[in-house]
């Protein structure tokens, strides 16, 4: 499938829906349950953040907006460092029995 072609008009209408809109944005911190984040894990965190901003918009201006997309949907991107993502994956794992325990309860 060839990539969609991204026209000046394109972009305006996707400048205008970042800045005009909001991104729907879920930062995974491992600690925040029992710990505030230091200044330190904040300013790498929003690096990697910020980082990962700026290849979507390239990828996009290459044509393909499906990270763009995903963060201006209703179900938004999860942002998480890859070092963090066996912590992110055994949490996901955790919350996925805790709703089917509570749906088979309510069953």
């Amino acid at each position: 499938m060839a990539k969609q072609q991204v026209t000046l008009k394109t972009l305006r209408l996707l400048l205008e829906k970042c800045l005009n809109g909001h991104l729907n944005l879920a930062f995974f911190l491992p600690d925040s349950d029992t710990r505030n984040p230091t200044w330190n894990e904040l300013t790498s965190f929003a690096t990697e953040v910020y980082a990962m901003a700026i290849h979507d918009v390239l990828t996009a201006m290459e044509g393909d907006t499906t990270a763009l997309e995903e963060v201006h949907s209703e179900e938004g991107r999860l942002c998480f460092r890859l070092e963090d993502r066996e912590i992110l994956l055994e949490k996901l794992a955790e919350f996925e029995r805790a709703q089917a325990a509570e749906h088979k309860s309510e069953e």
